[in-house]
């Protein structure tokens, strides 16, 4: 979602909780070296409208002082096609 401060975060996490109700995550390889994280897995997930929808993730982070200051999320399909009804409209520039 590309969010690096805590309350970008926290305002994606509660428009995904009003979003998508129910989800469910599994980590299928977590590896951690330095101050990189990668996270793959899979993620099911039931949005608003009731539409059930599967996902293969892998994150990248990156850390400064024990925080998060890089997120790259990629999934099959693309959280942004997943998420298109919560996403903004794409500007006309």
């Amino acid at each position: 979602m590309g969010v690096t401060n805590r309350n970008g975060f926290k305002a994606v996490i509660s428009g995904l909780k009003a979003f998508v109700p129910t989800r469910d995550f599994e980590i299928t390889n977590f590896v951690a070296e330095g101050d990189s994280v990668v996270i793959r897995g899979n993620m099911n997930v039931t949005l608003g409208s009731g539409k059930k929808v599967s996902a293969r993730v892998i994150t990248y982070y990156r850390l400064t002082n024990g925080k998060i200051v890089e997120d790259e999320p990629i999934s099959t399909p693309p959280l942004t096609e997943i998420l298109s009804d919560m996403m903004p409209p794409k500007s006309s520039s």
